[in-house]
């Protein structure tokens, strides 16, 4: 018997018929039980009774339309919040990829929901543009990075849901909207970053640069000499980023800038510095004594280099460990405060951390439920490698960034509420009103967003 056909068969006969699902619309769904999801982190998972693949708008259409409840989308699995997990049917966009079209005048290109990071820029690269910004991960969907506002870090640079200049989205009703300047032009705020529960975006056209070459140098720095200087360190850059341990005065700056310089070559190198990196990291947290001094090795075996490589070559950064993360984003001028008095309350805690405190710049948008919404931020990632407890961690970096006005990034770990979060995003209410309209029965919500969304 067809292993897939089996299983498919087994979903139908688990509640299926109920739902009005039959044996054919799996087949041309491509719809199976795939036993249990788990995130890139593996901090979130669940066993979705259905896991639809569709192939095409109609196929769509009828999962959301006949799929238990609740019904979530789901991208590359990299965010560590709770967004995609759900015991009813999971919507993986994986066959609608794909470069739609691009428009040399205006440097938009309209791409399919499902497309990954890591596939988009070839195909982008094929008509000589690039994303101006990309983050860590190369995994994501383009719809998953948008609907959670994934950012780079540069001054005047947005987050990818910045560039987003028109969405089709389908609604659970199975309505198709085109949503841009000239058509819904109220909606393109709200599902430029929508975490998923407005309906399902299929494709977003996204504003382009031509394609270009960066040059990486990567330097380990003074701390306190370098957050002096940071405002004319990024004022001087493209990129910046800054990567700050808990237990050394020694950081690691990050700059690129576009260049015209030839590729440098692959470095020959017999072990890369993640893996020096993911080897420190974990022998700090099994020696917890250790931390501090691993740290400074961390710090130290960043002498100093530069490369040359494509944009979308040199953006990314290989994680060296798994982690979970929170991060909030802070108005640019509260930042460095935040970030001193962070570090200290992590020393005088005593806690065992390896990973830095990311620092990185993000432009201000007009999206209703972004982090950056009309807000030039700095934003402060805080890590803790998966095979540490990252409670306490939190529990004591979370105070302190929402009092320095820090808004959380959606795509990671936060314990903000719905009053909370009311207080901190001007169009809160503008959101919660639009999501009851398209989807007045909440079908989107699993029970991490609708405790969110107060739904």
């Amino acid at each position: 018997m067809d292993t897939v056909c089996d299983l498919q068969r087994r979903g139908v006969l688990r509640g299926g018929l109920a739902f009005g699902i039959t044996s054919a619309m799996a087949n041309a769904w491509g719809a199976g039980r795939d036993g249990v999801w788990t995130n890139w982190a593996g901090n979130q998972s669940s066993e979705p009774g259905w896991r639809i693949y569709p192939r095409s708008l109609n196929d769509l259409i009828r999962a959301l339309r006949s799929g238990p409840s609740p019904l979530r989308p789901v991208g590359g699995g990299w965010s560590t919040a709770a967004l995609c997990p759900t015991p009813g049917t999971q919507i993986d966009l994986t066959n609608l990829r794909g470069l739609v079209s691009w428009n040399d005048s205006l440097g938009r290109a309209r791409v399919r929901a499902g497309t990954t990071l890591a596939d988009l820029a070839p195909m982008l690269a094929e008509v000589g543009q690039a994303l101006p910004v990309m983050g860590d991960a190369v995994e994501p969907t383009l719809a998953g990075a948008v609907a959670t506002s994934t950012h780079g870090s540069g001054a005047g640079l947005s987050s990818l849901s910045g560039l987003v200049t028109s969405a089709q989205l389908v609604t659970v009703g199975g309505d198709i909207l085109e949503i841009n300047e000239r058509e819904n032009s109220e909606m393109l705020p709200a599902v430029s970053c929508s975490l998923g529960v407005l309906g399902v975006v299929t494709e977003l056209e996204i504003k382009t640069v031509p394609a270009h070459r960066l040059r990486e140098d990567i330097a380990s720095v003074d701390l306190v000499e370098t957050l002096k200087n940071l405002r004319v360190i990024q004022r001087s850059n493209r990129h910046v980023e800054l990567a700050v341990f808990a237990y050394s005065d020694t950081a690691i700056l990050r700059r690129m800038n576009e260049t015209t310089d030839a590729v440098s070559e692959p470095s020959a190198a017999p072990l890369t510095r993640e893996q020096v990196v993911a080897a420190l990291t974990r022998a700090g947290h099994n020696v917890p004594p250790l931390d501090g001094p691993l740290q400074m090795a961390v710090a130290g075996i960043f002498p100093g280099g530069s490369r040359v490589g494509a944009s979308e070559q040199v953006l990314p950064v290989s994680a060296p460990v798994r982690y979970v993360a929170t991060e909030y984003a802070l108005p640019q001028e509260n930042g460095i405060d935040a970030l001193l008095e962070l570090r200290e309350a992590i020393r005088k805690a005593d806690l065992n951390v390896m990973l830095p405190i990311q620092l990185r710049f993000v432009a201000r948008d007009a999206s209703w439920l972004s982090p950056y919404y009309r807000q030039d931020s700095m934003t402060l990632t805080v890590k803790q490698w998966v095979g540490a407890d990252a409670n306490r961690l939190f529990a004591l970096a979370e105070p302190i960034l929402r009092r320095y006005g820090g808004r959380p990034h959606w795509g990671m770990e936060h314990a903000m509420g719905t009053s909370d979060l009311a207080e901190l995003y001007p169009r809160w209410g503008d959101f919660q009103a639009l999501r009851k309209q398209l989807d007045p029965q909440g079908r989107l919500l699993n029970a991490p967003l609708k405790a969110l969304l107060n739904a």
